[in-house]
């Protein structure tokens, strides 16, 4: 961190000071709802898988609904206002000094390309208890990237734009690195953005990306990976190690995307982690509910996150229920059984709804279309070849430029919604303030000009009457003859409005000739077919706001034309059509690129213009969605954009009235909250109510069994490690009590072990024994030496041998954890302090005969390099080192012979030293130098024999020398005289 003065430290306490205002801690006694109560949502369909990347790429509202409960975004949007709220992210540097100063906390205001957001993660963790960090943000960043759907609000972080001739593919770099936030807090941190250009939605589209937990997606994911086997899965998707996304924290890239060329780490392999079908506890997120359980076709559950950083909602969870029709919906609703409907209501149920007071109803004109969509890389629907390289490959302009005279869009708001609805222009709301261009063609209901433009194409009608399935009197197209066109429409029983406007302009077509037939399909069948481009027409909501803004952020921000229709998205990414128009990319760029609402709005205008006249979409109208709740249940309904199941709601929500009576009481007997135990502890809980419905538990995030008298828990199936206990009951009249406990079972000893030296070495003075001793829930270790009284054995676990005696020793260590468990291991160790001696040496004195070598031995093993390095020889003019001439040691280490490699010259005396350098094998030192000297005898008539000669020579010599000592030690023996044998051979 960068050092600041006396001023800096001022603006810190300010912006703390501030901070607390705005983002409040959650009070440890506060983290309980103020009601028992759960929030029944009642849909039309179910969610359609876990896994949030997987879920994005199908634009799933009913599946994004849930989800977007579970994941958290650093930023949120003001209901009333639409200014960007602080949330982990808190505020943008502003003065460009590198610090977050008070009077910039809470301001999101970007100029610009180079942008420095600050974030706090103090009260942030994840469902399982990890802590958020600027990490996890940096990963979900490069992660979204490289999913098609979601990469859109990121482009302008991707060199060029992420537009032709951008690497992001190869390098998947992002213009986001961490940078000092000039803060010596841990819980704060910075990012900068380099933006390719200025965006205007940076602070709530590029900021408000939903925050994933890196430690469960990298890597192993802590062993949470499966084996996914080809070809049912991705190809080297059995490998359950999927990479790194970005570079980690040791390397000096860490924050960086790793590259798919990257070959230190494993590229992040994003195919297996979206095909990940994830189970209930795999499901974790930061948000304000944490994913419960999902009953396949019946219903899921979120439980409320206690430990939300910016404050639990007031109720214990949600619960998602599935009503196959509107009519179910409507009188599960009025009998109490849900207390929101989520979707819209058709105006034929409105008069009853409004007429009963414990419902309320609230009306709002959908910011977003309901259109005939074309495949247009489906000739006659588009273009031929596709991709197109203009607009003169767009062989089907003329079919959609019929169609749009096949759509009777003014019957459809005035019979199908009684005026609930407004016939649409465009692609932009005309509710959408500032943003709608007005100078749209209003094409009409026309058939007859329908059939004039077919004819004009060359696509004649054969016969007078309408078209029939098996194609008489149908037009012949390209590609398709005669054949059918299925139009894709969500199920009377789903949406009766879309179903009704597929089977009108069905008919309308068949009128002029055109084999169009509308085909009812399951709503996530439809999904699916759209998002493989496996389909001719289709009609839906495009787009949508649970789908494409789950956590209200943009708000009708027409930047979602980008996502609908910019070529570049065309291949896996929202544009599904597949539209292709060069003048069309070129408006939506700029309008991106715009600083200014001026500039912006007239490029949004081109682009609607664009639209309007090539038709890739054909908009259909805008309805008032109506939003009916129990408002005798829960107040604090909030209604942002359109929608009334948003953040804002769901945090404001409280029971309306006092429950009739408490709810039920849970109460914890033993072992304590937080406790850690070995597997078998019995938990002992307490569950009261006077008119008890239920009660059951789920461990882990997976219901485990219901729950009754005596209410203990048998622990003894548990695996090792960290578990969180949720015990839910209920009472006869609905009121919820949920609790959460969370206990570590441990049912292994502490490990003890002698790291260095080795067990029964022997070790020379100075030495220091490392122990290692662990246990995650180490309580105590005890170290007893020599069987003598036990002392405290702290970390790092290291007993200096100073103080004893030489001789053996042992060390017994005892060790206990929080759970009981206990281990002990003794080990023995023999020190060593005695330093070496020279107990023999020769030649020494005046010789009578010529020698060949130089003996010496030793009281113990020595090293020999230590004693070769300490050697030498001179007779004043030459000198002899270890390096001139050959060592010969015995077995045990504790005598040598040196021969010389030159001649040793009769007559001379010679000195040898041995250094006090010298060690024994553990290192001990001779200390003081030893020096003898010897004489040999002056020269004979013989010649000198030549030490330097051959070795073998050398070996012959000594022999003969020992053999005639011999004789002479007999000889004098036996006349009572006593001879001196030199040079003495090594000792065995």
């Amino acid at each position: 961190m960068r050092a600041r003065g006396d001023s800096a430290v001022v603006v810190g306490l300010a912006v703390l000071v501030l901070m607390n205002v705005i983002l409040p801690a959650q009070a440890a006694d506060d983290r309980v709802p103020a009601s028992a109560t759960m929030l029944t949502v009642g849909s039309s369909d179910q969610m359609k898988m876990r896994n949030l990347l997987t879920a994005m790429l199908l634009d799933d509202p009913h599946t994004m609904a849930v989800l977007a409960r579970v994941y958290d975004t650093p930023v949120q949007r003001d209901a009333t206002t639409g200014n960007v709220t602080p949330r982990l992210a808190v505020g943008i540097d502003q003065n460009g000094n590198g610090r977050l100063d008070g009077s910039e906390v809470g301001v999101f205001d970007i100029s610009g390309t180079t942008v420095t957001v600050f974030y706090d993660f103090g009260n942030a963790r994840f469902h399982d208890g990890v802590p958020v960090t600027a990490a996890d943000v940096l990963f979900s960043y490069h992660v979204l990237a490289l999913n098609p759907v979601a990469s859109g609000p990121l482009r302008p972080l991707m060199d060029l734009g992420g537009g032709p001739g951008s690497n992001f593919t190869i390098d998947r770099w992002l213009w986001v690195l961490p940078v000092d936030d000039g803060d010596s807090s841990t819980n704060t941190s910075a990012l900068r953005f380099t933006l390719a250009s200025a965006y205007a939605p940076f602070p709530w589209t590029t900021l408000g990306i939903p925050i994933l937990p890196r430690h469960e997606f990298e890597g192993t994911g802590g062993g949470r990976h499966p084996v996914m086997t080809p070809p049912q899965f991705p190809a080297g998707c059995d490998n359950v190690d999927w990479g790194l996304a970005i570079y980690p924290e040791t390397d000096a890239r860490f924050g960086q995307g790793v590259r798919t060329d990257e070959t230190s780490y494993r590229p992040f392999q994003y195919p297996c982690a979206g095909a990940w079908q994830m189970t209930d506890a795999d499901v974790i997120g930061s948000g304000h509910f944490r994913f419960g359980t999902w009953s396949f076709g019946s219903f899921v559950r979120l439980d409320v996150n206690l430990d939300y950083a910016f404050g639990a909602p007031r109720y214990n969870g949600i619960i998602f229920k599935i009503y196959r029709t509107t009519q179910l919906l409507v009188l599960a609703l009025q009998s109490g059984e849900i207390d929101l409907i989520l979707g819209t209501l058709p105006p034929e149920f409105l008069p009853d709804l409004e007429s009963d007071p414990r419902i309320g109803l609230v009306e709002a004109p959908d910011l977003f279309p309901k259109v005939l969509l074309f495949n247009m890389r489906r000739v006659p629907f588009g273009y031929d070849p596709f991709p197109p390289s203009s607009r003169a490959s767009d062989l089907g302009f003329p079919f959609r430029q019929a169609m749009v005279h096949l759509i009777d869009s003014q019957t459809i708001v005035r019979v199908l919604f009684q005026d609930h609805a407004v016939v649409a222009q465009g692609m932009v709301s005309p509710f959408n303030d500032g943003w709608l261009n007005g100078t749209l063609p209003n094409y009409g209901y026309d058939p007859t000009r329908a059939a004039l433009i077919l004819d004009n194409a060359g696509w004649t009608k054969t016969g007078s009457n309408s078209c029939q399935n098996d194609g008489t009197n149908c037009r012949n197209f390209p590609r398709l003859g005669t054949s059918q066109v299925e139009i894709l429409t969500p199920q009377a029983d789903y949406n009766p409005a879309l179903a009704s406007s597929g089977a009108m302009i069905a008919a309308a077509a068949r009128s002029v000739g055109v084999n169009v037939i509308s085909r009812p399909t399951a709503f996530g069948t439809i999904l699916s077919r759209v998002g493989a481009r496996d389909f001719d027409l289709a009609i839906l909501s495009r787009p949508d706001v649970h789908a494409n803004d789950p956590w209200t952020l943009s708000r009708g921000d027409p930047d979602y034309l980008f996502d609908l229709f910019h070529s570049s998205n065309a291949a896996a990414g929202r544009n599904v059509a597949g539209f292709s128009d060069t003048p069309f990319d070129s408006a939506a760029d700029r309008s991106r690129a715009s600083p200014d609402f001026p500039t912006r709005s007239r490029e949004v205008g081109w682009e609607q213009g664009i639209l309007a006249d090539q038709l890739p979409f054909i908009p259909i109208y805008y309805p008032n969605v109506t939003w009916a709740y129990r408002n005798d249940r829960f107040t604090g309904w909030v209604l942002v954009g359109s929608t009334v199941f948003n953040y804002w709601t769901l945090q404001n929500l409280e029971s309306a009235t006092s429950p009739p009576n408490p709810g039920p009481t849970i109460v914890l007997n033993s072992p304590p909250d937080g406790a850690i135990f070995p597997r078998g502890t019995v938990v002992d809980l307490t569950v009261t109510d006077s008119d008890l419905s239920f009660a059951y538990y789920v461990l882990d995030g997976a219901y485990v069994s219901n729950f009754s008298p005596p209410w203990d828990i048998d622990t003894a199936p548990w695996s090792e490690g960290t578990h969180t206990l949720d015990v839910t009951a209920g009472d006869s009249v609905g009121n919820t009590t949920r609790a959460s406990f969370s206990f570590t079972t441990d049912s292994l000893p502490p490990s003890i072990d002698l790291a260095s030296p080795a067990n029964n070495s022997i070790v020379r003075g100075g030495t220091t024994l490392n122990f290692a001793v662990s246990d995650p829930h180490l309580a105590m270790a005890a170290l007893r030496i020599d069987g003598g009284a036990p002392s405290d054995f702290l970390f790092p676990y290291d007993v200096p041998m100073a103080g004893l005696a030489d001789g053996r020793h042992t060390f017994l260590i005892e060790a206990t954890d929080a759970a009981g468990n206990t281990a002990s291991a003794q080990f023995a160790v023999t020190l060593d302090t005695t330093a070496p001696t020279v107990v023999d040496y020769g030649p020494r004195g005046d010789l009578t005969g010529t020698i060949a070598a130089i003996t010496a031995r030793f009281s113990e093993a020595v090293n020999r390099s230590s004693v070769e390095a300490a050697f030498h020889l001179t007779d004043g003019a030459q000198s002899w080192d270890a390096g001139d001439g050959t060592f010969y040691w015995t077995a045990d280490d504790a005598s040598f012979v040196f021969v010389p490699d030159a001649n040793l010259t009769q007559g001379t005396t010679y000195q040898v030293r041995l250094a006090g350098t010298l060690t024994d094998v553990l290192g001990n030192s001779m200390g003081s130098n030893l020096t003898w000297s010897f004489t040999l005898p002056r020269p004979s008539t013989q010649t000198p024999v030549g030490v330097g000669a051959a070795w073998v020579a050398v070996i012959v010599l000594l022999a003969a020398i020992v053999v005639s000592l011999l004789v002479l030690l007999l000889r004098r023996r036996r006349q009572g005289g006593v001879a001196t044998i030199n040079p003495e051979p090594p000792r065995p």
